[in-house]
């Protein structure tokens, strides 16, 4: 307990001198005399080196000087070797420590004239050279070029338009000879189609006459097939309602329709809820109706609800009885039609087939 107050001694001239000094009252603690406590400003019995204090007391700097001019002078002497009491085995500490002597670095600085100077060369700007002509033709050229595409794009759009006033005028003029009755009328495809919308909305009887007429009689000049194209346009267009397309049906695709384009009216009249126009369908087909359109005709005999469109085929039906070189194929489908069908007013348009 002696030992612990020794190093809480209040003056630090009381208390031991380094950890070392206190390890080695420790270890001989039984032949140690009780060390002395403070008790208040005593002067000191040993004459002892006074230690470094730290200088300044209101803002203290952090650098230690020596307290008197001899202090900083002294030299450092290596700790005294601690000996273990008696009976002891030997302690880590009772070997001594050589401190090595400590050599302040030099810092060795080259003399200017070892340094090997770099000469860095003025950077020149380079600056155009060129004529002040020159850039005043560049802008002239510029100006040149921006004129000639404004001038070229307004030529190109008073082009366009005077081609399109050509071909509304040769539009017109065509409508003009068709009304006039006339059945030599050439035209493209791309004229052909733009009658066949142009039909759809017509807004006189008159103009409607006009665009059926040419249509009808139209001829191509670049090889296109215009029958298929008109069936194809009376049987799936939607932009016509069915009175139109009914008599669009009657008065231009009749002319049009034949043998290979007949099929598809055939389906159109199966398949379709306007029954005006499916029975327009199935009368145009009437005179070019073939063997290979004869198993579609006899369905709607059989299963179509509508007495009319019953009627409508039966009549395709049998013109191509009469003109069929293969009549028994044609009386061998019916008998099969005949014996499947059980609703009497299609049994009864079937049996008149057969006696054909």
């Amino acid at each position: 307990c002696d030992w612990i107050m020794w190093q809480l001694n209040r003056l630090p001239k009381d208390r031991p001198e380094s950890s070392r000094e206190a390890l080695q009252v420790f270890l001989q603690n039984d032949k140690n005399p009780k060390p002395a406590l403070s008790q208040g400003p005593v002067s000191p019995s040993v004459s002892a080196i006074p230690r470094p204090r730290l200088v300044g007391s209101a803002q203290p700097t952090g650098q230690l000087l020596p307290a008197s001019p001899t202090a900083a002078t002294l030299k450092m002497t290596a700790p005294q070797p601690l000996q273990p009491p008696e009976g002891s085995e030997p302690s880590v500490h009772s070997s001594s420590h050589d401190i090595p002597e400590i050599v302040p670095a030099v810092e060795f600085i080259s003399p200017p004239s070892a340094v090997k100077s770099r000469l860095i060369a003025p950077v020149q700007s380079h600056h155009s050279s060129a004529p002040a002509k020159k850039s005043k033709l560049g802008k002239i050229l510029g100006v040149s070029l921006l004129s000639l595409a404004i001038l070229g794009g307004t030529g190109f759009a008073l082009y366009q338009r005077y081609q399109s006033k050509k071909l509304s005028q040769r539009y017109d003029n065509l409508l003009v000879e068709a009304t006039n009755g006339s059945t030599e009328i050439s035209i493209s495809m791309v004229e052909l189609n733009r009658y066949l919308q142009g039909s759809t909305t017509a807004d006189t009887d008159e103009k409607k006459k006009a665009y059926y007429s040419l249509i009808a009689n139209a001829k191509p000049n670049d090889g296109s097939d215009f029958n298929s194209r008109v069936v194809e346009f009376a049987s799936e267009t939607e932009e016509m309602l069915p009175e139109d397309r009914a008599q669009f049906i009657r008065q231009v695709a009749a002319t049009r329709v034949n043998t290979a384009s007949a099929k598809r009216l055939v389906e159109f009249a199966r398949s379709t809820k306007d029954m005006l126009s499916a029975k327009a369908a199935l009368e145009a087909v009437k005179n070019v109706a073939s063997d290979e359109h004869f198993p579609s005709l006899l369905s709607v005999i059989e299963f179509h609800p509508n007495a009319d469109l019953r009627q409508a085929a039966e009549s395709a039906a049998s013109e191509v009885i009469k003109k069929s070189k293969s009549r028994a194929d044609l009386q061998a489908q019916l008998k099969k039609a005949i014996g499947e069908t059980t609703d009497k007013k299609s049994l009864d348009g079937l049996r008149r087939l057969e006696k054909i």
